[in-house]
């Protein structure tokens, strides 16, 4: 398929010299799901509208534009100016019900409704004046969006004439997978995300220039906080779920599918000759009570094996137990496995197995000094592969780094009031000089190289220079989807220096690998 070369280094689909009315259309897999979600997203609608107030009133944006039907628009107005907010009307248009990507201009009579702008008086007039001098660069600073996603919406939607842009946001996301010329996976999990728009379900009110934009994930975090402030804790939770929801955007010929767990949404798109194919793989561990059983994403779950057939269950049946063995509590919680990629405590531990037993005999082999014991594990999960090297030695010091600021709570309750430090924070793009040049050992899972941008993975590498040994690992999953160990290394400019294990082996940086330093890794 060819594709127009453009100044903002993304791709711009060739489109068909046409273009759709805008619709959206909803069909649920179920009566059920449709009974359970239908509520909840309204109730998230509902949110999202105060947080849009509750934001400019504090001053965090200077003013913000909603849709208004005209029939109830004084008692609106009314209701805004109790509030110490303005309404100004800046364009007459069609009512809408759902989403939509444009205004609907009324050919005849009155409008039914207005797009409006919201905000502080003494706010107002310099908005309305932007709005019509088309001012979008300072539209978007008074909305509180960051300058790249206005860049982004300026290049795309007013420069390149799109109207959606699902296809540009994921081709310029660091976490992506390329598929071919037309389909791409998005591995990263982001609360930031707007591919699930048509139904409301967004914590932020731009649209963000990628899948993975850091400023636009600071700002859903931080409406997401406050909801839970302003007593809206069930409804950010849901939306927190259906953010993680796998999702798949198709379109051809003017019309996107976008396919969840719980409904399928059918809308306007830009009018291509070809498929394009977007895949957001979200957390397929946790789909919706609701959703339905299928072969084909985003309906299939991860395989599991028989569990009468396992290892383990064979070793149950040589080893009963006469009475329950007491477990903390946080050990029977779903999340205690599920937030490091696990179904069962069974497959986890077997995972680590070899992980733990390489580190042990690094640390033997090479007499490592007491006061040199310090592990990092970037993207740590819930903490429970650093908790088993922290005991392979009382003087070993562990910190543990995840982009999830859920897991790190969670391996908060693990590791109690132990010597173990967790931090929220993005593995790529963290400030390694805060966690000094003297680290022994750095952990991180081959696959999350994998799954980003070279220049992100070179960066990343850069980072751990300082580092004596670098721990690189793979689980079964990854290998049966990239192939073996070594292929997986190789991709990432790593090579193997000996076989000892099918998923941890000792390697070193490749020469073909300029941009990154030189140093000893286990993979």
């Amino acid at each position: 398929m060819r594709e127009l070369e453009t100044d903002i280094g993304w791709a711009i689909p060739e489109r068909l010299p046409f273009r759709m009315h805008d619709f959206t259309r909803l069909a649920w897999v179920s009566d059920r799901a449709r009974d359970v979600w239908g509520p909840r997203l309204q109730r998230i609608g509902g949110m999202l509208l105060e947080l849009e107030l509750v934001t400019v009133e504090r001053g965090w944006r200077q003013g913000s534009l909603r849709l208004l039907d005209a029939r109830n628009f004084d008692q609106v107005e009314a209701d805004m100016r109790s509030r110490q907010l303005t309404v100004v009307r800046l364009r007459g248009t069609k009512h809408n019900q759902n989403y939509f990507a444009s205004l609907i201009p009324c050919e005849n009579g009155e409008p039914d409704a207005y797009w409006c702008a919201v905000g502080h008086e003494s706010n107002m007039l310099h908005f309305v004046a932007m709005f019509a001098a088309n001012a979008d660069e300072e539209i978007g600073r008074l909305l509180g969006y960051p300058s790249c996603c206005t860049e982004f919406y300026q290049k795309t939607w007013l420069k390149h004439g799109l109207v959606d842009t699902t296809w540009p946001m994921a081709a310029a996301s660091n976490f992506k997978r390329i598929r071919g010329t037309n389909e791409i996976e998005i591995s990263q999990v982001s609360r930031g995300g707007t591919h699930l728009r048509w139904l409301g379900a967004r914590a932020v009110f731009h649209l963000p220039c990628s899948f993975d934009c850091e400023p636009s994930a600071q700002l859903a975090a931080r409406h997401l906080a406050l909801a839970d402030e302003l007593g809206f804790a069930t409804e950010a939770s849901w939306l927190a779920e259906v953010l993680e929801w796998p999702v798949e955007w198709s379109a051809l010929h003017g019309i996107a599918e976008i396919r969840t767990p719980v409904v399928k949404i059918v809308t306007r798109t830009d009018a291509t000759p070809v498929k394009y194919v977007v895949r957001y793989l979200g957390n397929r561990r946790k789909l919706p009570s609701e959703s339905v059983p299928g072969t084909v994403f985003p309906f299939a779950g991860p395989s599991l094996p028989v569990i009468s057939g396992s290892h383990g269950f064979a070793l149950g049946l040589d080893n009963p137990i006469d009475a329950p063995a007491q477990v903390p509590d946080y050990q029977t919680q779903p999340w205690f496995c599920e937030d490091n990629g696990f179904r069962t405590r069974y497959a986890m531990d077997r995972a680590h197995v070899p992980i733990v037993v390489r580190v042990e005999r690094l640390l033997r082999e090479q007499r490592v000094p007491q006061e040199q014991m310090r592990v990092i594990d970037f993207g740590c999960g819930n903490g429970v592969l650093l908790g088993k090297i922290a005991r392979l030695s009382s003087n070993i010091q562990t910190i543990g780094i995840d982009v999830d600021h859920q897991k790190i709570e969670h391996a908060r309750i693990i590791c109690g009031d132990g010597p173990a430090e967790f931090r929220t924070q993005n593995m790529f793009y963290c400030d390694h000089s805060e966690l000094g040049q003297d680290l022994y050992i750095a952990i991180v899972m081959v696959g999350r190289l994998l799954e980003a941008a070279p220049d992100v993975v070179n960066r990343f590498l850069r980072l751990l220079k300082g580092v004596t040994h670098l721990v690189l690992y793979a689980y079964d999953d990854y290998i049966r989807e990239f192939g073996s160990l070594r292929d997986m290394a190789e991709r990432v400019g790593i090579v193997l220096t000996d076989d000892d294990c099918e998923t941890v082996s000792l390697a070193t940086i490749g020469d073909d690998s300029p941009t990154v330093p030189k140093m000893e890794v286990l993979v």
